[in-house]
């Protein structure tokens, strides 16, 4: 290991054993060294075929390795960052481990191995590598394939990868010795991990993962929700889609770009496929309508689709979020936030909801530019013969207000629009007062209050 960190970023016999592993890079034809800031050491080591042993036994294994690693990376990579898998869960209450002892649930790290690695890390590392993949059946039970119901347990993994996300820093909080604890690194998130293995069931997204509306759909609400939390106050540092299907692989990311503030980074493309796929069209729109700085937003009301009730979504709540958003605004000339940015998700695949938008204490213009990532169904897909039945409209012109100063925005079922509102240059008031209220109609009210600027 220590040659090999030599031959990448080394200037002579860094480690002083008497091999200059940077002459051989530079007989290689590379000169310079490498410019490496990231070391992710190991990946889903609870795996015990890796070498580890299984449970908490593997996870003292794994800890103790690193107490002899972190260091010498640190010494010959000065300015390193240090990455470390540390959990894979996807069911914290449902399928956790029921006693010690008991093997780990196929793709979920046990509590046992979480615990223990938390207990027995004694050196410093800069991030923890958190994996989440959500699945459309398990044990070889598929109880909503070509029902209704399939579209609402597809997006019930979006409010489990909240809870997972709750339960992991609850763990690091209790049992994590380094202070600050370190920040998460989303390293793999996916749409329906099955979909990528069954490919027989062509009425499904199931077998299509990144070819279907559904998925661009809980693409987009995980976004939405990595994206409040990876300002500087919260704990997720970066986020990578990673998805295996139709023969290939597609990787989108996104990250925060400076200590207050927020970005989608990365590069999408089609090749290897030929048309734009829904999740395509969803990065591409969050990617380039977006502000800088993250507005703090909340949404009140009623907002819940009842989950099904059985198979693999068991916990007790039973229900999603209808309606996700995210609020950010752009730095403008003088500071002051010339554009407003509101990204609204509907996950209903059957009901559009009536948004009110009402802007307090930041003015806007009088209209309002909307760009869209919609289709009739939540199964419409993108294909060689049909590459446009999800697309990215607009952008369109709307008004940014009524006569009392409110908008109306009608908000379609498996959709993500964003809208942006200019700030009237006319107008005097600070955008650090900036608030808003969304209420939604369609026999429910939801309201979306955007306090002060958050520079969290």
């Amino acid at each position: 290991v220590q040659g090999y960190i030599e031959y990448l970023v080394g200037e002579g016999d860094i480690d002083k054993d008497g091999i200059d592993w940077a002459a051989k890079r530079k007989a290689n034809g590379r000169a310079k060294p490498y410019k490496i800031k990231y070391w992710q050491l190991g990946n889903e080591v609870h795996s015990y075929a890796q070498g580890f042993r299984e449970n908490a036994a593997g996870a003292k294994e794994y800890a103790r390795m690193l107490d002899r690693l972190g260091p010498v990376i640190r010494m010959m990579s000065p300015g390193a960052k240090v990455l470390v898998p540390f959990i894979n869960i996807q069911r914290p209450r449902s399928e956790a481990k029921l006693k010690p002892g008991d093997p780990d649930i196929n793709f979920t790290t046990s509590h046992e191995f979480a615990l223990a690695f938390l207990e027995n890390l004694n050196v410093k590392v800069d991030y923890f590598d958190w994996h989440f993949y959500p699945a459309n059946g398990w044990n070889g039970k598929y109880d909503f394939l070509d029902t209704d119901n399939e579209w609402k347990h597809l997006y019930c993994w979006g409010t489990k990868f909240r809870e997972c996300h709750e339960v992991i820093n609850k763990l690091i909080r209790e049992k994590c010795k380094q202070l600050p604890p370190p920040k998460l690194m989303v390293g793999e998130w996916s749409g329906d991990w099955t979909g990528g293995i069954f490919r027989q069931h062509e009425n499904s997204f199931r077998g299509s993962l990144m070819r279907t509306m559904a998925t661009g759909v809980f693409m987009a609400d995980q976004l939405l929700y990595m994206t409040k939390k990876s300002v500087p106050s919260e704990n997720i540092h970066a986020a990578f889609w990673h998805s295996f299907s139709n023969d290939a692989q597609a990787m989108f990311s996104i990250q925060t770009s400076h200590e207050q503030g927020l970005a989608y980074k990365g590069k999408s493309t089609d090749e290897g496929y030929g048309y734009r796929m829904p999740i395509y069209w969803v990065f591409k729109l969050l990617s380039e309508q977006r502000g800088e700085l993250l507005v703090e937003s909340h949404l009140h009301g009623d907002n819940a689709i009842a989950a099904p009730k059985t198979g693999v979504y068991r916990d007790p709540k039973y229900s999603f979020q209808r309606v996700s958003h995210c609020a950010s605004v752009s730095h403008g000339v003088a500071g002051n936030g010339d554009k407003l940015y509101l990204a609204l998700l509907n996950k209903d695949a059957r009901q559009r909801v009536q948004v009110r938008i009402n802007i307090r204490d930041w003015q806007p213009g009088t209209e309002v530019e909307v760009h869209e990532v919609g289709a009739d169904s939540y199964l419409a897909e993108n294909t060689i013969d049909k590459p446009d039945a999800v697309t990215l409209s607009g952008p369109r012109v709307e008004r940014a207000g009524d006569d009392t100063g409110a908008m109306t925005f009608l908000l379609k079922p498996n959709t993500l629009a964003v809208l942006r509102f200019d700030r009237d240059s006319d107008g005097d008031s600070q955008l650090s007062q900036a608030s808003a209220n969304v209420a939604s109609a369609c026999l429910r009210k939801h309201f979306l209050k955007v306090p002060a600027i958050a520079n969290k």
